[in-house]
């Protein structure tokens, strides 16, 4: 459990006063100011408990816990004084977000008790959190192996879009990424709304009749629909359901609903599906590029500058042609993988799982499977 506490306060002997009383029962950090309390936070471990004195030179407590609330979330924070007006005390807990308010002097006891009482609910915080992120994780898991084999194009868009979201998102320094990567692979479930002979065309890039067109561009509102009834997903729904709009569209969209993670997410997915379509149409990355910026005011002007960092997950992997005997786990696809009655089975590009695999062999032991066929791979792989 962690049991990190931060002390900050400018009066030293109160600092030592802590350190004789409380190093023993905790794992004890101390700042004589708020600048060097923001500095500790920013290059330690997480801290469960923050404990800030309220009249401090330069950063009161105040701007203090609420610059800390920014580099730690989930830390407690409680505010220690031994004065404050009632004006000062609201500021601290509408802008600090502080947990709890302890006035000076106070007795070792019940600081001990207020420390102890916010390690707790750090711990639970945490505890939520992780359950949360496991559950969502094994559910998306599930998912996407369910996409993968009632929809194999969809799924092997989705990873795709995953792989380059994620990788603009490093480089522009996005906070909440594992958000992004969820809406991208999610995004696509959309697709399953679509009639069989409708993502044959959309798979050949051929002309779709003004029914059809209305079906694909109903797919993130289905998909919105879908999403938004899974408890704490609602802005990853938001992010799929205004995927579309430009830049300027997306930026006023959030302003009216506050909500400026959306606005990124969006506009991710747009860049993201645009330059897909674009490389999966035989252009370069080079020629995706510069078709995506003669339309850049499309698109979020940073983002757009990050696609030359994008590079080719399978570019490490060697190419072999193997059949379905010899088809691995964790091997990507180098080409779809066709059934003998011509069904698509697997996509291109798709990472190789357990179902995948199972789904493969059965076929083959059944209808039958077009081999052999190219798939990337270490080189110790086979």
């Amino acid at each position: 459990m962690n049991r990190r506490v931060l002390f900050v306060d400018d009066d030293e002997l109160m600092l030592v006063s802590y350190k004789r009383k409380f190093a023993n029962k905790f794992d004890l950090e101390l700042a004589n100011t708020g600048m060097k309390g923001l500095e500790t936070l920013e290059n330690s471990d997480p801290f469960a408990v923050i404990i800030s004195d309220f009249r401090m030179p330069k950063m009161d407590g105040v701007e203090f816990l609420t610059r800390a609330q920014k580099l730690s979330e989930d830390t407690t924070r409680i505010m220690l004084t031994g004065q404050a007006g009632f004006q000062d005390t609201i500021n601290a807990v509408n802008e600090g977000k502080i947990s709890r308010f302890l006035t000076k002097p106070c007795a070792p006891t019940l600081l001990i008790e207020a420390v102890e009482a916010g390690i707790e609910q750090y711990r639970l915080i945490n505890a939520e959190r992780e359950l949360l992120e496991n559950t969502l994780a094994g559910s998306i898991k599930m998912f996407s192996e369910i996409l993968s084999l009632s929809q194999p194009e969809a799924f092997s868009r989705a990873s795709r879009l995953r792989h380059y979201i994620s990788q603009i998102a490093s480089h522009a320094k996005l906070e909440n990424v594992w958000q992004f990567k969820l809406a991208a692979v999610l995004s696509q479930i959309g697709f399953i709304s679509l009639p069989p002979e409708l993502v044959k065309k959309l798979n050949s890039h051929d002309d779709l009749t003004a029914k059809e067109e209305k079906m694909v561009a109903d797919i993130p509102q289905i998909a919105y629909s879908l999403i938004k009834k899974v408890p704490r997903l609602e802005t990853v729904a938001e992010m799929v359901k205004i995927q579309k709009l430009t830049f300027n569209e997306s930026q006023e969209y959030t302003n009216k609903h506050d909500g400026q993670n959306i606005a990124l997410g969006a506009q991710l997915l747009k860049i993201a599906v645009d330059y897909d379509a674009l490389i999966m149409q035989g252009k370069s990355r080079q020629q995706a590029r510069d078709e995506l910026n003669r339309k850049k005011i499309e698109y979020n002007p940073e983002f757009l500058e990050a696609l030359q960092y994008i590079n080719d997950r399978t570019q490490q992997l060697i190419s072999k042609t193997i059949g379905v005997a010899d088809l691995q786990v964790d091997m990507f696809l180098d080409q779809d993988i066709v059934a003998k009655n011509g069904h698509i089975l697997v996509s291109s590009g798709q990472l190789v799982t357990e179902a995948v695999l199972k789904r493969l062999e059965n076929f083959a032991s059944g209808i039958g499977v077009e081999e052999p066929f190219r798939v990337k791979c270490r080189s110790n792989t086979i």
